[in-house]
């Protein structure tokens, strides 16, 4: 048997406390049956009068009007259970409403207050108080806001989305110098090398897109005075626009907590959709910083897999590309000159891997020697048959290693040699008359050398200047970036003590 429910002196037959479910749900229907069975109702306090006609225009007094239906009416279906005793005080709150909000202040304080000081003369002991002292202080607070749809909202979550967004913005400025320098590492190395600094890169770039993630998340579920981005959005959305984004993204996708766990390149494509893209900006609070941050990760971890290929490889997929097409311009290309490039380029692969990869420590110190054997200025015959040594050993040790790997490729010396022997086609001999042609085409040829040697001088002189211009702006932005840096200590300083009024 279920024991009785005392609070203060009101006696509930079972405990059991309905839960308050908001735009509709928890209203005099179910409370009111709830309380009539022995259990105690709730009505919630969200949005009650959302079925109002005038509830578009002005909610708060729809809000109103619903809620002081709903009371009576539920009253009624009590039957005198525990929730007429309760609905009463509740409706003394609103009744002064008219009065002002100093009234309003008053009449919640005598009922709330009242109510909260008789439940714990009954069930708390004065430890348990100490304790959760604070707890009760912002569940006072919490009422206040909950009957008055807002008016006293004084909190929001705005301390715990700004300590989540301080935190992950500056773990992301770590990730971000991390990034680059591995990538840097990468471009300059080969081989397995390359590849370990392309995984840590990679490791790191995805971490930073789940921190943008969970930045645009924490932002969209901000509120203070008004609800959520995701509130906004959630209204502005309606089954036809969530079936269209499912759709168009091949996943479902029915809310806006399922919509900010899409990836950045899922995102971006709903930017395809300007409706849709129109209705994710619908909210009360500027977050497009966020959405665009977001956004902006889509690719970056293809970019990247694209930045490690080339430098394995040591070329780019244009190059690739671009020597395919010279081979298909050629009519007199035969499988040997085909597999002569193809073979070009592993060579280039593997002796980057040896030089940048396998060997460059061992290189990186035979240059340290030099340097200091050269820091005299003098170098004797001792020093310099060191460095011969040491530079000639490292030689045919890469010389063994890169004979080893092409052996393993199939790459011989023979099958080089056909890039530089003729192609089928070629002359045999040359005739006057093809001299001179040829001697016409190299004196167009000079022309245009020489032509190309002073648009490059040209080029020079003005890349020159703009070096100029970009110290300076270099200069400007850096004198910016410190404007800027004291500018976000004195908002942040203004959102953790608030603007001080000087007193005339």
């Amino acid at each position: 048997m279920l024991p009785n429910l005392k609070i203060g002196n009101l006696t509930a037959k079972y405990p059991i406390i309905q839960g308050g479910m908001g735009v509709g749900i928890s209203l005099s229907s179910l409370a009111g049956a709830v309380a009539k069975a022995g259990g105690i109702g709730v009505i919630s306090a969200a949005q009650p009068g959302w079925r109002d006609p005038e509830f578009a225009r002005d909610p708060l007094s729809a809000n109103l009007r619903a809620l002081a239906f709903h009371i009576r009416r539920a009253k009624e279906i009590s039957n005198g259970g525990i929730i007429g005793q309760i609905i009463a005080a509740v409706l003394s709150i609103l009744d002064v409403l008219k009065e002002g909000i100093g009234t309003l202040v008053s009449g919640i304080l005598d009922s709330v207050l009242g109510a909260v000081n008789g439940i714990l003369e009954n069930i708390l002991s004065g430890e348990l108080f100490t304790q959760i002292g604070s707890s009760l202080f912002y569940g006072v607070r919490d009422i206040l806001d909950t009957v008055t749809f807002g008016l006293f909202s004084s909190h929001g979550n705005a301390r715990e989305v700004n300590a989540l967004v301080d935190r992950l913005t500056e773990s992301n400025k770590y990730l971000t110098t991390a990034i680059e320098k591995l990538t840097d590492e990468m471009a300059s190395s080969g081989g397995a090398r390359s590849t370990e600094y392309y995984r840590s890169a990679y490791e790191k770039q995805q971490q930073k897109i789940e921190n943008d993630r969970q930045m645009l998340a924490a932002k969209m579920g901000y509120h203070s005075s008004h609800h959520s981005n995701n509130y906004y959005i959630g209204k502005a959305m309606g089954s036809g626009d969530w079936d269209t984004v499912s759709a168009y993204l091949g996943k479902s996708v029915r809310d806006t907590g399922s919509l900010w766990s899409l990836s950045p390149e899922e995102l971006a494509r709903l930017q395809e959709l300007p409706d849709i893209w129109e209705k994710l900006h619908s909210g009360k609070y500027d977050q497009s910083q966020w959405l665009d941050e977001y956004v902006s990760d889509a690719n970056t971890l293809l970019e990247l897999q694209r930045q490690w290929q080339e430098a394995i490889t040591d070329t780019s997929f244009d190059g690739i590309r671009s020597g395919m097409k010279d081979l298909l311009k050629d009519f007199e290309t035969d499988s040997k000159d085909v597999i002569a490039s193809v073979d070009e380029f592993m060579e280039n692969a593997i002796l980057k891997s040896i030089v940048n990869g396998t060997y460059s420590d061992e290189l990186k110190k035979w240059q340290e020697t030099f340097a200091e054997f050269m820091s005299d200025g003098i170098l004797s015959k001792e020093e310099a048959d060191t460095l011969r040594t040491r530079y000639s050993d490292i030689f045919e040790r890469a010389r063994a290693k890169k004979e080893e790997m092409f052996d393993t490729a199939g790459i011989t010396e023979e099958g080089k040699s056909t890039t530089q022997t003729g192609r089928a086609g070629g002359f045999s001999a040359m005739s006057q008359d093809q001299g001179t042609k040829l001697e016409g085409m190299f004196t167009s040829g000079l022309n245009h050398w020489v032509s190309i040697d002073e648009k490059t001088e040209d080029v020079a002189g003005r890349m020159a200047s703009a070096e100029g211009h970009l110290a300076k702006i270099a200069e400007n932005n850096g004198k910016s970036a410190g404007f800027l840096g004291e500018i976000k200590e004195d908002i942040k300083r203004i959102i953790r003590d608030g603007l001080r009024m000087k007193s005339s």
